[in-house]
């Protein structure tokens, strides 16, 4: 049965317009994502006695429903490891030239079909001498490997690791950041540390 050329190229038009609008509707928006970390935030932060302010942008963005789903818990995750770890107490800010009161910038952005969310705080930063000290001490290098600070900085991401010598309720002693970047890596996605000492 042959279709004309002009019907055939309107019907591949619909096809295209309708699976659109079905991926459309699998999507939602950051926001819902989002919404639950500044009252997460405020119980941390009180809970290890520092002030935390939270700015959220690119909240407007959609994504698939089941992937804001899974990134729930790795999200939650690194923000409780970046107050635990990286936020110092009001008065060790202060006594370094901060605010008392630390920002945690939760943003997302998009180019071209991927979609970037960055968690980032103006805390102490990643002690990459810290990281490679422990990680000698408890044999996950040897004292001889040379490391790029990226390399480095990623060995926070390898099960057990940790640099604290007791376990906490808040991140745990090596448990989960592991899951966050094998979470990350089945989604396809990428995870990418970066930190300014200080």
């Amino acid at each position: 049965h042959y279709i004309p050329e002009e019907e055939r190229q309107s019907l591949s038009s619909h096809v295209k317009k309708i699976t659109k609008d079905i991926e459309h509707l699998r999507q939602q928006k950051l926001e819902v994502l989002f919404q639950r970390i500044p009252k997460i935030v405020s119980d941390i932060s009180k809970q290890l006695k520092k002030e935390v302010r939270v700015v959220i942008e690119g909240e407007h963005l959609r994504l698939n429903r089941r992937t804001i789903e899974v990134l729930q818990g790795p999200l939650l995750h690194l923000i409780r490891n970046a107050i635990d770890h990286g936020i110092e107490v009001p008065l060790d800010r202060r006594k370094n030239g901060k605010e008392g009161q630390a920002t945690i910038l939760i943003s997302a952005s998009q180019r071209e079909q991927n979609i970037f969310i960055g968690i980032s705080d103006d805390g102490k930063g990643i002690d990459t001498d810290e990281i490679l000290r422990k990680a000698v001490e408890r044999q996950f290098i040897t004292e001889n490997e040379i490391l790029t600070q990226r390399e480095a900085l990623h060995l926070i991401f390898r099960p057990g690791f940790s640099t604290k010598n007791t376990q906490d309720k808040l991140s745990g002693r090596g448990v989960g950041l592991d899951v966050v970047y094998s979470t990350i890596k089945e989604l396809s996605g990428e995870l990418e540390v970066h930190t300014d000492v200080g």
